[in-house]
């Protein structure tokens, strides 16, 4: 071939000899300018960004990452879920924290997902949540949890979470992860560098969905007040909660609150409630209700019965009769109220228990109803 650099062109044009060769040289790659992330915020520019979102004062808020351990058996998922239930009705966590405004969660959990609907039922029967209530369209399960250990773009990894919870019309504020050890699949949880991919992998999920992630976790044996593994996952938290005690009177302890004073521990028991249990707080003052108003609201209760259920086919559940009130109470009061009518001797409220149905059709848990049969009112 030819030498293209001839003595009637001293200059050598490459892209000429390419056409006359019939070689393809590609056009020089345009490189984008990389933006430093790293840029100086002033005094003011600080104090004008926006205060932070709490979804619980004193709890968390939204971008907060967050940590529930203890000891296996201690009752950390009964504890989640009546978290959860409490959280899509807005009532006060733990009964003394109340949220700014009902939230709504995502539960994702391979640990003994079949019990996860029975635990989930009875916290909504004795909360009084029904399968077309507002605060029901708060809750949302999966059940798997995100592999964020794996490449993000693995099977059950990173970015088919957040693909999939984007497609559906779920929006969580928060999403729990239950166990922090089927998410750090494939990890050294002693290893704090294997904690820092999952940690950052974890607030990419934060970013992504703008809500709190909170990890489900468990102690060691040698050390039941302390969270298992390095100290990366407790370096990054926000606030974390150790669960004490596996029978009768547990705690729930403030180990860790980054933007505040931890608050005193937390005195709880499981009593049973259908085929499973739920959260009874213990020493906790509740708003005292003045006898005016329970009298007021038994009345109302009683009128609404004789109109409603005059007959046991007419039969009405707790959450029924709390959906129809006025200004009603919580719905464990107004069920508190008609488990008192049903044993007074004035008031001929009757109750019985029934067997639940499930969406199949299949018996699946037993819950109170009541109705009318006469008399007066309640005698003070």
């Amino acid at each position: 071939m030819a030498n293209p650099e001839n003595s009637e062109s001293k200059e050598f044009n490459l892209q000429e000899y390419a056409r006359k060769a019939a070689v393809h040289i590609p056009e020089p790659e345009q490189v984008e300018e990389r933006r430093n992330p790293f840029r100086v915020i002033r005094f003011g520019e600080m104090l004008d960004r926006p205060p932070k979102q709490y979804l619980v004062p004193s709890w968390f808020g939204i971008g907060d990452h967050c940590m529930i351990y203890g000891d296996s058996g201690s009752g950390k998922t009964f504890l989640v879920i009546d978290l959860i239930v409490r959280g899509a009705l807005g009532l006060p966590i733990a009964e003394q924290f109340q949220p700014e405004r009902p939230f709504s969660t995502l539960y994702c959990s391979e640990e003994g997902t079949p019990g996860i609907g029975q635990r989930i039922q009875a916290a909504a029967q004795h909360y009084g949540v029904t399968r077309d209530s507002e605060a029901a369209g708060r809750i949302g399960h999966f059940d798997l949890v995100p592999k964020l250990f794996h490449p993000d773009s693995a099977e059950e990894g990173l970015d088919e979470f957040i693909e999939a919870v984007l497609e559906s019309d779920f929006r969580p504020d928060v999403i729990v992860l239950d166990t922090l050890a089927d998410v750090s699949e494939g990890s050294n949880e002693n290893d704090n560098g294997h904690s820092a991919t999952i940690n950052r992998r974890a607030r990419r999920i934060r970013e992504a969905l703008n809500c709190t992630t909170i990890y489900v976790h468990h102690t060691p044996k040698s050390d039941p007040t302390s969270a298992r593994g390095g100290g990366g996952h407790k370096g990054k938290a926000d606030l974390m909660l150790l669960v004490e005690g596996t029978s009768g009177t547990r705690t729930l302890q403030c180990a860790k609150l980054k933007d505040g004073a931890p608050f005193r521990p937390l005195a709880w028991k499981l009593e049973p409630c259908g085929n499973s249990a739920v959260i009874e707080w213990l020493g906790v003052d509740r708003p005292t209700v003045s006898r005016d108003a329970k009298r007021n609201t038994i009345t109302e209760i009683v009128q609404l019965l004789r109109l409603r259920a005059p007959h046991e086919s007419q039969a009405m559940r707790p959450e029924e009769v709390h959906a129809l009130l006025e200004s009603p109470p919580t719905p464990r009061t107004v069920g508190d109220y008609l488990k008192d009518l049903r044993t007074d001797e004035l008031t001929v409220i009757m109750g019985k228990q029934i067997q639940v149905l499930d969406k199949n059709g299949q018996p699946n848990n037993y819950a109170w109803v009541y109705w009318y049969e006469g008399g007066g009112l309640v005698n003070d």
